[in-house]
Order: C-alpha cells, then sequence, then structure tokens
C-alpha cells in the first residue's frame, strides 16, 4: 500500500470513528515517514479523541516541533497553542512558542514564552532550558540575570564551552 492510499484509509477509519484502526494506520504510516509532521498531529487528534490527552500532547510538540524546522512557524504556533488547550501544565509548548515567535522577529512575544517556560521550572540541565537562557541573553542583553544563570548553569554541569556563549 503507497503512503498516499494508507494516509487516505487512515483518514477515512478517523471519520467512520474506527479510532484504534485509524491508530494503527497512522502509527504505520510514521514508521515509513518519521519526519511528517502532520502525521504526528493526525497521531494526536486521535489519541485526543480517545481521551489518551497525555499521548496526544506528546504527538503535538513533535509536530509542532517539525513544522518549525521546516520554517512553519505560524502552523507550529498553532500546534503549540492546541497542545496548551489540551494541557495548560505542558510547559514545553512555551518553549516552542517562542521559539516560534522568535523564528518570527516577534521579540516581545517571544521574550514573554520564554518567561513563561522558565516559570514552569523545568529541568534546569534539559537542552530547552540552556536554549532559553541564550535566547534570553539576546533578548535581553541588558539584563545580567540570564548570563549569570548561564554561568551557574555552566559551573554546575562543568561544561566550559557554555562560558563562551
Amino acid at each position: 500500500m503507497t503512503d498516499d492510499s494508507l494516509k487516505k484509509k487512515a483518514h477515512d477509519l478517523l471519520q467512520k470513528g474506527r479510532l484504534d484502526s485509524a491508530l494503527r494506520a497512522f502509527e504505520q504510516l510514521l514508521k515509513t515517514d518519521p519526519g511528517e509532521a502532520s502525521t504526528y498531529n493526525s497521531i494526536g487528534d486521535v489519541l485526543l479523541k480517545m481521551n489518551r490527552n497525555e499521548e496526544a500532547v506528546t504527538r503535538f510538540y513533535s509536530a509542532a516541533d517539525l513544522y518549525l524546522q521546516n520554517g512553519l512557524n505560524s502552523v507550529a504556533l498553532s500546534i503549540s497553542r492546541k497542545t496548551l488547550r489540551v494541557n495548560p501544565q505542558f510547559h514545553l509548548a512555551h518553549f516552542l512558542i517562542g521559539r516560534c515567535f522568535l523564528a518570527q522577529e516577534n521579540e516581545d512575544r517571544a521574550d514573554k514564552s520564554f518567561l513563561q517556560f522558565l516559570r514552569s521550572k523545568p529541568d534546569k540541565r534539559s537542552q530547552e532550558f540552556l536554549d532559553t537562557l541564550k535566547a534570553l541573553i539576546d533578548l535581553e542583553p541588558e539584563n545580567p540575570k540570564w548570563a549569570l544563570q548561564l554561568a551557574k548553569l555552566a559551573y554546575v554541569m562543568k561544561n566550559e564551552t557554555l562560558l563562551d556563549f
């Protein structure tokens, strides 16, 4: 079965309400093309209909991240907002929204989204935390707070290359 016919079958099954079968078909599509953002989004929609919200949120996040990597900032932003409607506590969506606004050169909104991400108390050793600090240093060069936090993180992680930033 070609990808197009499998995609059509998956959408048909979804429309008929055969959620388990649709999910299997979308998962099979994902195996053939793991970089297809729309498939992650469709899986998220199916999981949402199945009341498997936490799984749906992670699929939406993957879709939004892939859309952002492909330069489709508005689509990534829309899916990130959908993620927050499903789970307002999913802090990684704020990080992704910040990246979307940064890509759109909307610095004020990027700044607010990154600060919202930091308010959620993410893992300080995560790449997202590190990327957020770097973004805030660029967005707020007059504020030494972010550089100081990055320096503390570099010390704790024993990572001198962070200090070069």
